[in-house]
């Protein structure tokens, strides 16, 4: 059974964000939003080693 509250406890990894993210990156984020969502919904993951193309969502906040 899953403890959230004890897991709630765990320290957070260490982790950190680019400041420049690869080319593949921004240019799925800019296909994204230029097209209001409606292109870069898909991503071919096997760039970056993945499975091959795969949903995906833009997540802004």
């Amino acid at each position: 059974m899953y403890d959230d509250a004890a897991e709630s406890k765990k320290p957070m990894p260490e982790s950190s964000v680019p400041t420049q993210p690869p080319d593949w990156i921004k240019d799925h984020v800019a296909l994204y939003l230029q097209s209001e969502g409606k292109e870069g919904r898909r991503w071919d993951s096997s760039v970056a080693g993945g499975a091959g193309s795969i949903a995906t969502r833009f997540v802004q906040w």
